[in-house]
C-alpha cells in the first residue's frame, strides 16, 4: 500500500492513510471521464477496478498494443503461480 512509501517514513500509519484517502478524494473530484460517444474520435484505454474491466477504443499501431497488452497482463493482487517440471521416464 502506498504508506509504506519513503514519503511517509516519518509519520505513523494512520496519518499516511489518512494523508493518502485525501489525496484519492482531491482526484476524484477533478477526475472527469471520456465520454466514449461525445470523445469518440480519441483513442483511449479505461481500466475499471484495477483492471477487473478493460474498455479499449480506437486501439491502432505497434506502441499502442504494446501499451495494451502490458496492462492487460498486470496483476497487482497476490496470487499462486504454480511451477512444475516435466521428466522423461525411460
Amino acid at each position: 500500500m502506498k504508506v509504506d512509501n519513503p514519503e511517509y517514513k516519518t509519520v505513523s500509519k494512520e496519518e499516511a492513510l489518512q494523508d493518502f484517502l485525501l489525496r484519492l478524494d482531491h482526484y476524484a473530484q477533478r477526475y472527469q471521464p471520456i465520454d466514449e460517444e461525445l470523445e469518440s474520435e480519441y483513442s483511449f484505454i479505461k481500466i475499471f477496478r484495477a483492471g477487473e474491466k478493460i474498455t479499449i477504443h480506437k486501439h491502432e499501431g505497434r506502441i499502442q498494443s504494446r501499451i495494451v497488452h502490458y496492462l492487460m497482463s498486470l496483476h497487482i493482487n497476490p496470487r499462486t503461480i504454480y511451477f512444475t517440471q516435466v521428466c522423461e521416464l525411460y
